[in-house]
């Protein structure tokens, strides 16, 4: 191989989120007899946690209609919080209870 050879790529930013959530409503629409805004006249809250599913809200259930005011932490915070807090106790806890305590 030629080592003097330069290699060439480029790259693009593409919006991956935006086309699956688009491809969300279209199937509902479609699932929901062609109708535009099945979910119109439900109030349905989200709560994300931590803001993995937090696009869901804003642009699948808003854009087929549903009411989602009051949903939260629909902003990825990329620490866990609370909740991984929560979920190492529940983990200490069982491991505890199921291994330690099993000896």
């Amino acid at each position: 191989m030629d080592s003097k050879r330069k290699a060439s790529a480029s790259a693009k930013r593409v919006d991956y989120m935006t086309m699956y959530a688009s491809d969300l409503v279209k199937a509902v629409q479609t699932a929901a007899g062609n109708i535009e805004k099945p979910l119109e006249g439900f109030h349905i809250l989200v709560d994300a946690g931590n803001g993995a599913g937090g696009f869901f809200a804003e642009k699948v259930l808003e854009p087929l209609g549903a009411n989602t005011s009051g949903s939260q932490f629909l902003e990825p915070d990329g620490n866990g919080g609370t909740r991984k807090i929560l979920l190492w106790t529940f983990i200490y806890a069982f491991v505890v209870k199921n291994m330690v305590g099993n000896r």
